[in-house]
């Protein structure tokens, strides 16, 4: 379902929320939660096993972390034009996923049909995102205040007209959105399957051969930081093995990270489009001055 509006014109809002937590390379940190926390929904679960490449090559999953970076940054850092493109793009590949369930699951009976387009889908995946970024933001670069995360699910309103997101199943605020995420969490459509932990099992674990070796070290990393993202009941589910060492090590890396940050350049910590996006708004406003 598309909507007749169109993408706001970044360029004439000031001070976006968005511009200032999407810039940051860490919070990347919490998609692999965002990932999971959607597998753990029947449908998703089988859409990515049925229609994507999830189970591709080291390269192949390179791509599409880039894929999906650029997409990030194009609906946050791009013109109208830009982010409208983007969508078409990934329209066009949700035009191409139906099906139906294959395995009952849950509360989700076999045989239950499922669309890339469907809105509750697309606000579970929606809400899984900005309930990670807005965690991994806090625990890995600086608390934020309330009325900050309020404005972050506002502004993160723009892709419901793109997408096809009815605006009345998008979160206006923190609470909106926590609220939706604990009843979703604690219902019985939410339940990880084993569809989902395959799919989770090739998205944390090592290539074979020496490129495996090579990804140890951040894998280790990416592990730890998805699993202690998690609730407790999905880290469960998941059967990812969770202890007080690990806790510990969660803690200090997050201390250590928050600690650090402020003392790292931005052209190390955040992405070149962020920093190109505020050399240019600061020229813009030094000639209008």
């Amino acid at each position: 379902m598309q909507h007749e509006h169109s993408a706001p014109q970044h360029t004439e809002q000031a001070d976006r929320i968005a511009w200032r937590l999407n810039a940051e390379r860490v919070v990347i940190l919490g998609w692999g939660r965002a990932v999971l926390m959607q597998f753990a929904h029947p449908l998703v679960a089988e859409a990515v096993a049925t229609h994507s490449q999830f189970r591709a090559s080291p390269i192949d999953r390179m791509r599409r972390f880039r894929r999906t970076l650029n997409a990030m940054l194009a609906f946050t850092y791009g013109s109208a034009v830009e982010a409208q493109i983007v969508a078409d793009h990934i329209n066009g590949i949700h035009d191409r996923i139906n099906g139906n369930l294959r395995s009952a699951t849950g509360d989700v009976p076999y045989g239950t049909s499922y669309s890339a387009h469907d809105p509750d889908l697309l606000r579970w995946v929606h809400a899984t995102l900005l309930d990670s970024t807005l965690r991994t933001y806090e625990l890995f670069v600086e608390p934020l205040t309330i009325e900050a995360q309020d404005r972050y699910c506002r502004e993160a309103m723009m892709v419901g007209p793109l997408l096809g997101i009815p605006d009345e199943l998008l979160p206006t605020t923190r609470t909106e959105l926590s609220a939706y995420i604990d009843a979703m969490v604690g219902s019985e459509t939410i339940t990880v399957g084993d569809t989902a932990r395959e799919l989770a099992a090739n998205l944390l674990g090592l290539s074979h051969g020496v490129a495996g070796v090579l990804e140890l070290p951040l894998i280790f990393s990416y592990r730890l930081a998805t699993a202690g993202l998690l609730p407790a009941s999905m880290r469960e589910s998941y059967g990812l093995r969770w202890t007080a060492a690990h806790q510990a090590l969660f803690d200090t890396g997050t201390k250590a990270s928050r600690i650090i940050r402020p003392m790292i350049p931005p052209v190390i910590s955040q992405w070149s489009a962020a920093r190109r996006h505020r050399r240019q708004r600061k020229l813009a406003i030094e000639k209008a001055s």
